[in-house]
C-alpha cells in the first residue's frame, strides 16, 4: 500500500518543477545537445554523451528522489542511491573508459533509440497534457526519473556495443516505476477530458506585489463561499479512523486501509491523509474553501504573481480544486462540487 495517491504524486512533482527553475530548460538543452552527438558521431562525443547522461542521473537522485519524493515516499532514498550509481555507472563506462560509442552501424537500433529518445523528450510530456496534466506537474527528461531512464534507454540502444552493467538499474527502475504506476492505477487518467469553464477572473493589470495594490472587488470576482474540510496527517490512518469512527464521525470516502481518508460533517469535513511511519509530520495540515468557480480564482491567482501548486483538476471524490499557500506557507485549497459550476 501506497503513502500518496496519484493527486499528491502529482502535486509533489509540480512543487518539484517550480523549485527548480531554470534546470529543465538547462538539461533539455544538454539533452538536445547529446542527442546530435549521438546521431552524428564526432571524436570524443560518447564522453560528451556520458557526461550529460551522467549529470541527469545525479541530479534527479539528490534533488527529486532525495530531496522532493523523499517527502511522501519512505522508499525514495532507495531509488536515489540506484540513481546514483547508474551515474556512477555512465561516468566509469563512458567518461574515463571511453565505453559509450557511436558509429553509423546499425541503423535499425539507431533509429529504434531515436524514437525512443523522442518519446522520452517529447512524447511522455504530451501524455501527461492528455491525462488532464498542465505545467508545472510534467514529467521532463533529464529531471524527472521515468522520462531519463527512458532516454538513457535509447542513447544505449543507438550506442556501440555499451557495458551490459549499465542495463540493470534501468530494468529494476523500469520493474519499480510500473508497479508503482499498476497500484496507483494512473491509467485511468489518461484520455480523461480537462474541465474548464472559460471564464476569468477580473480583468486590468496585476497587482505589484501580495499585500498591496490590489483590486477591488467586482460582480465578476469569485466569491470564496465556506469553509468546506480541514486535512490533517497521521502516521496510522487505522488508527485515526477508528478514534474519528468511536467518536461518531460518518466516513464519506476511504476508510482505514486507504492513503486518504474523508469524514461527512454536515456541510463540512474532516479529512486525514496517511504519512510515512518513519517521516515526521512537520505540515501542519490543509484549509479547504468552496468557491464558486475555481478556475476563476486560480485566474485571480496567477494574475496576482502568485504560485498554486498545480492547475485546477477534477478529483475522483467529486470535486475541483487546486491548492496555494499563504505567504506563512499554510496550504489552502479551493474547490468546487462537480456538476455545481
Amino acid at each position: 500500500m501506497l503513502s500518496f495517491d496519484v493527486e499528491v504524486l502529482w502535486a509533489n512533482l509540480g512543487q518539484y518543477n517550480l523549485a527548480i527553475q531554470p534546470m529543465p530548460n538547462v538539461n533539455l538543452l544538454l539533452g538536445l545537445g547529446a542527442i546530435g552527438l549521438a546521431f552524428r558521431p564526432v571524436p570524443d562525443g560518447g564522453r560528451a554523451v556520458a557526461i550529460a547522461l551522467a549529470a541527469f542521473w545525479l541530479w534527479t537522485a539528490a534533488t527529486y528522489h532525495f530531496g522532493h519524493f523523499s517527502t511522501i515516499n519512505f522508499a525514495a532514498p532507495v531509488y536515489g542511491v540506484a540513481f546514483l550509481t547508474e551515474g556512477a555507472l555512465l561516468c566509469w563506462s563512458g567518461l574515463l573508459r571511453g565505453g559509450l560509442t557511436f558509429a553509423p552501424a546499425i541503423p535499425l537500433r539507431r533509429w529504434a533509440g531515436l524514437a525512443l529518445i523522442t518519446f522520452a523528450v517529447a512524447g511522455l510530456p504530451l501524455a501527461d497534457l492528455l491525462a488532464a496534466r498542465h505545467w508545472p506537474e510534467i514529467a521532463l527528461a533529464g529531471t524527472a526519473p521515468d522520462p531519463t531512464a527512458l532516454a538513457t534507454i535509447g542513447f544505449l540502444l543507438m550506442a556501440v556495443r555499451p557495458a551490459r552493467y549499465l542495463a540493470v538499474i534501468l530494468v529494476l527502475w523500469a520493474l519499480a516505476s510500473g508497479a508503482t504506476a499498476w497500484e496507483l492505477v494512473m491509467w485511468q487518467g489518461f484520455g480523461r477530458p480537462h474541465r474548464h469553464t472559460g471564464r476569468r477572473g477580473p480583468s486590468g493589470r496585476p497587482a505589484e506585489a501580495f499585500g498591496r495594490g490590489t483590486r477591488p472587488m467586482n460582480p465578476d470576482t469569485p466569491v470564496i463561499e465556506s469553509i468546506n474540510a480541514v486535512t490533517l496527517a497521521t502516521h496510522d490512518m487505522a488508527r485515526a479512523v477508528a478514534f474519528y469512527q468511536a467518536l461518531g464521525f460518518p466516513i464519506h470516502y476511504g476508510g482505514r486501509d486507504a492513503p486518504f481518508t474523508s469524514f461527512r460533517l454536515g456541510a463540512t469535513h474532516l479529512n486525514l491523509i496517511a504519512i510515512p511511519a518513519g517521516k515526521a509530520i512537520g505540515w501542519w495540515g490543509r484549509l479547504i474553501f468552496h468557491v464558486s468557480d475555481v478556475d476563476a480564482v486560480y485566474t485571480r491567482a496567477l494574475e496576482l504573481g502568485l504560485r498554486p501548486d498545480f492547475a485546477p483538476r477534477d478529483a475522483d471524490w467529486g470535486e475541483r480544486y487546486f491548492h496555494l499557500r499563504d505567504p506563512d506557507g499554510h496550504e489552502l485549497s479551493f474547490a468546487r462540487p462537480l456538476g455545481q459550476e
